[in-house]
């Protein structure tokens, strides 16, 4: 019923163990978890040696760097299930994730694409915040003007919904908000459980982004600014980052960086 998705490139080993052990033990096991591992990552063959007595585990060797959004399309080409969904190799997820998941999907037939919140840790485990999600389809549009509404590692999305053949665009370092935007396009609804699903590792510096982020979050909206006619709002969206784009960097990074503002923003309650 279930294809999990999963990248990994020269990851801890248990963190990369964690995450795996989650989702093979969900409550709802009708399931297969695609890992597509980058070449020369000894990791490979450790975890099928480690999980080889389960045959829902299947690892995937590119021949190839392929990037994030490559190996996610890698993972994708060989899914198999109805239900996509999106795991990191260093986050957890709760058990009853994916059950509660396709409970929402059979409660709202409308819905394509659905997340969670998520709880924030440090790099020692510690909780530093909550990132709340809006919860309904015309509140997550909103949240397009300025961010991303909805946690990629916490997704799921329904095939029949959303094409079986939809791929990531692996031309922009943002391949979340590029395919959110274009299911969008294609009328496809929105949704968040309102309940934490899912640990998310936040690195060291939290979320400070590079120049080619904000240039790449700006060319993903270019890309879909036909949007801004049934969503004006949007039109907002792409003249901010048009601005932050065009402004000195350290003028950028000074606008972005984690403070009131930017938890504001990205609704992060912090602890």
């Amino acid at each position: 019923i279930i294809s999990v998705v999963m990248t990994s490139y020269k990851d801890r080993s248990i963190q990369l163990y964690r995450a795996i052990d989650c989702i093979l033990g969900q409550t709802f096991g009708d399931l297969e978890l695609l890992i597509s591992f980058e070449p020369g990552d000894e990791n490979a063959n450790r975890v099928a040696q480690t999980y080889a007595h389960d045959a829902r585990l299947i690892i995937l060797r590119a021949e190839k760097r392929l990037g994030m959004a490559g190996s996610f399309n890698n993972c994708l080409s060989r899914a198999r299930g109805q239900f996509i969904a999106r795991m990191d190799s260093d986050d957890w997820c709760i058990p009853t994730r994916f059950e509660k998941q396709l409970a929402f999907f059979r409660d709202n037939p409308d819905i394509g694409v659905l997340g969670g919140q998520i709880l924030l840790k440090d790099e020692s485990g510690t909780v530093v915040g909550t990132r709340c999600f809006p919860l309904t389809h015309r509140k997550i549009i909103w949240r397009f003007m300025l961010s991303t509404p909805l946690s990629h590692p916490s997704i799921m999305w329904n095939r029949d919904k959303v094409g079986w053949d939809i791929r990531y665009s692996e031309k922009y370092s943002v391949e979340d908000l590029e395919i959110w935007l274009r299911m969008l396009a294609n009328g496809v609804r929105f949704a968040n459980l309102d309940e934490i699903v899912l640990e998310y590792n936040q690195p060291s510096g939290g979320h400070k982004r590079p120049f080619r982020h904000w240039l790449g979050n700006l060319l993903v909206r270019l890309k879909h600014i036909g949007l801004v006619f049934s969503y004006p709002h949007l039109l907002i969206g792409i003249l901010a980052f048009m601005g932050l784009v065009c402004l000195p960097n350290s003028v950028a990074e000074n606008l972005t960086k984690r403070g009131k503002r930017s938890e504001f923003v990205r609704s992060i309650k912090p602890r």
